[in-house]
């Protein structure tokens, strides 16, 4: 994956593949860890997918409880699933 307008290098686009399946499955393709292995070292894997799962929790805990967003911080942008 590069992105559909080549904004993204071949190794942005594997993690974008990456954070992507583990956040629709909760797992990664054996085609994805062939490439994270070759692209990164087992300590890095580690670390990518910990703060992947980082990220869930934060979201899950600011959901439950409600908890508003700052104020300094610039809202993302709506983006919408390809079709």
């Amino acid at each position: 994956m590069t992105g559909r307008d080549g904004s993204f290098t071949p190794r942005q686009g594997l993690l974008i593949t990456t954070v992507d399946e583990l956040h629709d499955t909760g797992a990664l393709t054996d085609a994805t860890w062939a490439a994270l292995r070759v692209a990164y070292r087992d300590g890095q894997l580690v670390e990518l997918v910990c703060l992947a799962g980082f990220y869930h929790l934060v979201s899950f805990c600011r959901g439950a409880f409600a908890v508003e967003p700052e104020t300094w911080a610039a809202t993302p942008p709506v983006t919408h699933p390809a079709p």
